[in-house]
């Protein structure tokens, strides 16, 4: 027996060693004697150690029936006071995990064979959650890392692509493919041993669009909402990517509030996000849109009474908010363009802008004592930012004026005028000139013939 005890810690070391290399399990064996085999493992219930069915001693191999008892001692469990069996028993059973226990086999002579080793009874590892992708493109994968777990890939003929490691992100990968991640609980040192492994099935998705589209163009905007022009294929975002949408319009906005409205290529199902365009910058307006109406313009009819036959002049202010000159974008505003009245067709007004034009025009004398229409024709315009007002369409007016009389005032006086010129030419000469005989008067007459044409101008 002495002798047998002295080469027993040379054993020990050797058997652990082999021990190990059991299931995965942790397994500690003293010393040994060059050549002496002897390991005891957990078995796949996890509270049973088993006994080789042979075994060698000093390079001789043993059947197990050669041993007349076998002894198991534990280290450290007091709830465990040890079990021994015969030679012709493999089994211990109902053990305590997290403990180690000593293993000792004894021949009948108890110096023929005499073997120890020791083995500790590890827990099962706890089982985790599936993995949760939570990034998937084209050519790779990623799934949520948990501490103390370990991770591999294969793909969808079972070949293991990753082995067991730390890595969650899986790099390289076909686009539109199938692959399954697996994890598992990470063994722990005289703990506990790999958990039973869990799977996800995740298909990588197809590859992105080629290209970036361009950066969207602001079409309107008011205080509380933007519109970009929409284009076929392409979808805009305004909140950093959160959601997008094809139509290009945002509503329900903050007044006076800056925001970065970006754009990319639809998608199709299961296809990875391409490349983001760059960025438009609006500001919304700090009011509501003021929207010009031809109601709010204003028509002032020639002052005094209207003749006929003489020149009138009108005039016309158009629509716009305030002075024009604090507008925002998507405000509107009507300017007097030209006006259709008496001998004026499609007239232009004199003067510019928006208010105080002046339309000027001659009633025919067919109109006296009738009511003419004055068409006046308005530039509906919308401002777009940088002081420029585009044209979104004209719109008509009619204005009604009552002509008054043919005025015959004025050849009344030049009919007064010319009897009066007439007697100074005609009669009043020949008197003077049959008094004094003097061609003076000729002269005059001369005279007065030239102002009396004049007149007839």
């Amino acid at each position: 027996m002495t002798k047998t005890k002295s080469v027993t810690k040379k054993a020990l070391s050797l058997l652990l060693a082999l021990l190990m290399l059991c299931s995965g399990l942790a397994i500690s064996v003293s010393a040994a004697t060059e050549g002496d085999e002897f390991a005891p493992y957990q078995d796949g219930e996890y509270n049973k150690i088993i006994v080789p069915k042979s075994f060698k001693k000093a390079g001789v191999k043993y059947d197990i029936s050669s041993i007349n008892q076998i002894t198991l001692t534990p280290e450290c469990a007091e709830s465990d006071k040890g079990q021994t069996v015969d030679g012709s028993a493999w089994t211990f059973s109902n053990l305590v995990y997290g403990t180690t226990y000593a293993i000792k086999a004894v021949s009948a002579d108890d110096e023929t064979v005499f073997v120890t080793a020791s083995v500790i009874i590890l827990k099962k590892g706890k089982t985790p959650a599936a993995p949760v992708p939570t990034a998937i493109k084209s050519t790779s994968i990623t799934v949520n890392k948990v501490d103390g777990c370990e991770y591999k890939l294969t793909n969808a003929a079972g070949e293991v692509l990753v082995d067991w490691g730390d890595v969650v992100e899986f790099k390289g990968l076909a686009p539109e493919t199938a692959y399954t991640v697996a994890v598992r609980t990470k063994a722990v040192a005289n703990v506990s041993y790999a958990s039973e492994e869990v799977k996800t099935t995740v298909t990588t998705k197809m590859a992105p669009p080629a290209g970036k589209p361009a950066a969207p163009v602001i079409i309107n905007k008011t205080n509380t909402e933007i519109v970009v022009q929409a284009v076929e294929g392409v979808e805009f975002s305004i909140n950093k990517g959160a959601t997008w949408d094809a139509s290009g319009s945002f509503t329900k906005l903050t007044p006076d509030t800056s925001y970065s409205i970006i754009a990319r290529y639809a998608l199709k199902t299961n296809q990875e996000p391409g490349e983001i365009s760059d960025a438009l910058n609006v500001k919304t307006n700090t009011r509501a849109s003021y929207q010009a109406d031809v109601s709010r313009c204003t028509f002032i009819a020639p002052t005094g009474k209207v003749y006929a036959n003489e020149s009138q002049t009108f005039t016309v202010n158009g629509d716009t908010y305030g002075t024009g000159t604090n507008a925002e974008f998507g405000d509107t505003r009507l300017v007097p363009q030209s006006f259709t009245a008496g001998d004026k067709t499609d007239a232009d007004f004199s003067g510019s802008g928006v208010k105080g034009l002046k339309g000027t025009f001659t009633p025919g004398k067919d109109n006296a004592g009738k009511t003419i229409n004055v068409k006046v024709t308005y530039r509906l315009e919308r401002f777009i930012g940088g002081n420029k007002w585009e044209t979104v369409k004209t719109v008509e007016k009619i204005y009604q004026i009552k002509v008054g009389p043919v005025n015959d005032t004025l050849n009344k006086i030049k009919e007064g005028l010319e009897k009066v010129l007439n007697y100074l030419l005609n009669d009043i000469p020949k008197l003077i000139s049959k008094v004094l005989g003097s061609d003076i008067w000729g002269k005059i007459g001369k005279a007065i013939e030239g102002l009396l044409g004049m007149l007839n101008k």
